[in-house]
């Protein structure tokens, strides 16, 4: 084999390395990519999760509020004992 058949035989194979390289990043690509695609979508789940707990802490600070305030009236109704 003369020189410039090794020559071209040598840049075969690194072109062979670097196309193998290539599609070795590619597919740390894809799944890089699938990975942040999950991540994502959990965030939004907990972020709905969380918006769904501030509307429940809502409504219940409201019911305790309500109570408290119903539990206020009827002690201000209750007529008091003579002496308490």
């Amino acid at each position: 084999m003369g020189a410039v058949e090794a020559h071209i035989s040598h840049i075969t194979a690194t072109l062979e390395i670097i196309a193998e390289n290539q599609h070795r990043l590619d597919e740390a690509l894809v799944t890089l990519v699938d990975a942040q695609i999950q991540t994502q979508q959990r965030f939004a789940e907990v972020a709905e999760r969380f918006a769904e707990t501030d509307r429940r802490f809502a409504d219940t600070d409201e019911r305790i509020a309500r109570l408290v305030s119903a539990i206020g009236e009827l002690v201000r109704q209750t007529p008091r004992k003579p002496g308490s």
